[in-house]
């Protein structure tokens, strides 16, 4: 088992490489122009990873069910304005077919205000059909979130839209998916020294959408990171293009689908940060899968400060 792993991870590095190499160009350069202006800089660079859960399967399995964890390399580049942009990489890094399955490309625009706190972005999916992945149609988002900060408790809402073209059936139709999430939030903040600080932000959010498919939307982390996805989504897209043996004649309705509670951890030295957090989600459906959550970890090193 051990050598197994092993092998899955050297696969792994030598896939990514080139996709890395970005992140190290933008790195050098980054700190080629902070050498020549340390004291005023307009952008940042920052490199990064996110590590997760997701769901895979044995394309020569029926119903078969498993995980791996994503491990997804990105580098942000970002104005002062809030205008910026973001490339990702994502690999498996075990199962049927370790490996490369998907890009994104995500121009944003991001602010932190003392009163408000909002993103606007859009992303497209490049999506290479690895076997061990879910079939999903959608492969575009347009995300946006805000958030009043008002003392103890800050209001939070957004919107989050997933289209695309389903050819899962061997015909061109359009695919779409909205959820809408609304709650309520609080940062924590400490500094624990010169250039050390800690953030812990909780919420409570109520997810209102759709959940017709796999997808990879940044408000739906209860699907894409949950095994038992098929007891969420309510259409029967679920693996490598084909539908099951069940039929739907109509798309369903927007419904509140789950109570969402999560906590975000923030951590910084310098430049260096790293980003634990957890969701636990409560459904409503009578045939939901009870109470489940999901996790990710993310390490970054911002530039150009």
């Amino acid at each position: 088992m051990l050598c197994r792993h092993k092998i899955h991870f050297f696969a792994l590095i030598k896939i990514s490489m080139k996709y890395l190499f970005t992140v190290v160009a933008a790195c050098l350069l980054s700190f080629h122009l902070s050498a020549q202006d340390s004291t005023y800089s307009k952008w940042s660079v920052t490199p990064g990873i996110e590590m997760n859960m997701v769901p895979v399967i044995d394309p020569g399995k029926a119903d078969s069910s498993g995980s791996s964890l994503s491990v997804a390399p990105y580098i942000k580049f970002q104005f002062y304005s809030g205008i910026g942009i973001k490339a990702q990489a994502y690999l498996l890094t075990s199962g049927p077919q370790p490996g490369y399955y998907m890009t994104s490309l995500s121009p944003f625009y991001s602010i932190d205000k003392k009163k408000i706190s909002m993103d606007i972005s859009y992303s497209h999916f490049f999506i290479k059909g690895n076997t061990a992945m879910l079939y999903t149609p959608i492969t575009n988002e347009l995300y946006a979130s805000l958030t009043y900060k008002a003392g103890s408790v800050s209001p939070v809402g957004g919107v989050d839209i997933g289209f695309g073209t389903d050819t899962s059936n061997q015909a061109n139709t359009s695919a779409t998916d909205v959820n809408i999430f609304l709650g309520a939030t609080h940062s924590f903040d400490w500094d624990l020294g010169a250039t050390t600080s800690l953030n812990f932000s909780p919420r409570v959010l109520f997810n209102i959408g759709t959940d017709r498919y796999f997808e990879f939307l940044q408000s739906t982390g209860f699907i894409t990171h949950g095994n038992n996805f098929k007891k969420i989504i309510k259409t029967n897209v679920h693996a490598n293009g084909h539908r099951g043996n069940k039929t739907t004649t109509s798309l369903p309705s927007i419904a509140v689908n789950n109570l969402e509670t999560s906590a975000d951890l923030n951590f910084s030295i310098g430049h260096f940060s790293i980003e634990p957090e957890a969701s636990l989600f409560i459904p409503f459906a009578a045939d939901g899968e009870g109470v489940f959550g999901y996790w990710q970890i993310g390490i970054s090193y911002k530039l150009g400060k």
